[in-house]
């Protein structure tokens, strides 16, 4: 979904330019789904803006917002030095050993 929000928090707008974007007719329900807890959090903490702009933009007052999580577990990136040493020392183990040789801490 892209959006056109210029007086949007950025985070919030790179949040929905990635989200997917679901349309529930029955309900008059629109559903994001979004790919971590931090985003569903963002798009949480603007749920009133979104709604509000859903429902001037739709002519609709009986719009819903919905916030899905994605169930996804494939290709997660490490972000933190912990996570990225972990994901480093799967595919090398000798790092582990030469951490633990030279009393090296992961966490900076």
């Amino acid at each position: 979904m892209t959006c056109n929000f210029p007086e949007w928090d950025g985070n919030l707008k790179t949040t929905l330019d990635a989200g997917e974007l679901l349309l529930d007719e029955s309900k008059y329900e629109v559903i994001i789904t979004v790919r971590n807890s931090l985003q569903k959090s963002k798009v949480l903490d603007q749920k009133p803006k979104i709604l509000n702009f859903l429902r001037k933009r739709l002519e609709n007052s009986l719009v819903q917002l919905s916030i899905r999580l994605e169930n996804t577990t494939e290709n997660l990136r490490p972000y933190t030095p912990k996570d990225k040493f972990e994901f480093m020392a799967k595919k090398n183990p000798a790092l582990r050993e030469l951490k633990e040789t030279l009393n090296l801490e992961v966490d900076f």
